[in-house]
């Protein structure tokens, strides 16, 4: 299971606002959404009046092996792009 977590401004009644989509580095092979410094920069961007979607994307591969890289690049832009499809239907 992937998960995401979604910052949004408090106290405000704007229904449109613009969306930052954070996806962690870690070349592929380590880290998450929950790492430092994310969620201080999401909560930062939320007080901007921004709606910031840190996602989680699937890790890991054989860096022996370029087709691994290749996957795991492919699997990851598949994970950005369903987080990307959710949000847009949540709307």
């Amino acid at each position: 299971d992937l998960y995401m977590d979604i910052y949004e401004p408090t106290g405000d009644t704007l229904k449109n606002r613009p969306v930052i989509v954070y996806a962690f580095g870690g070349a592929f092979l380590i880290g998450d959404k929950n790492q430092p410094p994310i969620p201080t920069y999401c909560e930062t961007f939320a007080q901007m009046g921004y709606v910031v979607v840190a996602i989680d994307y699937r890790i890991g591969f054989n860096v022996l092996s370029t087709e691994s890289a290749v996957r795991a690049v492919y699997r990851a832009a598949q994970d950005l792009r369903a987080a990307v499809r959710y949000l847009c239907q949540r709307n």
